[in-house]
């Protein structure tokens, strides 16, 4: 299953990119529903998030080439997502997200509606992306 998103965020490239290299400051950004807790396990940074009630995901984070690459290591699926910036303009730019991922069993393929996944994903990413957005506003220079 495929997914992309795009959100203009009211910052320059720099200044986001710059919050998405900070893996150990994502709690000070992601709303608090998704729970998520940063590590750096034997040198591969992970992010512990927790979506829903009772599931965890993590993924193993990696910058390359101005681009945030995560890779699903753990939880109902596998697969992988990239995040990356363009359309800079003066005061804002376009953060683009986009995931190819696949239920890991029968179970989670049952739950895991297309149609439906996409939709609560598509909403998660949003409220995430307009937080991120508040937290650059509050953020110092």
């Amino acid at each position: 299953m495929k997914i992309d998103f795009n959100y203009t965020i009211n910052h320059s490239r720099e200044k986001v990119f710059d919050a998405l290299k900070e893996f150990e400051h994502y709690n000070l950004w992601w709303p608090n529903k998704f729970k998520v807790a940063y590590i750096n396990l034997d040198g591969i940074d992970q992010l512990y998030l927790s979506p829903i009630i009772g599931v965890v995901i993590v993924w193993k984070l990696e910058i390359q080439k101005q681009e945030l690459k995560t890779t699903y290591i753990k939880g109902p699926v596998e697969g992988f997502g990239r995040w990356y910036i363009d359309n800079e303009t003066a005061n804002s730019c376009v953060l683009h997200y986009d995931i190819e991922v696949r239920s890991k069993n029968l179970f989670w393929k049952a739950l895991l509606i297309p149609s439906l996944f996409r939709r609560m994903h598509v909403k998660h990413m949003e409220e995430l992306f307009e937080s991120l957005n508040n937290y650059l506003e509050t953020k110092k220079d």
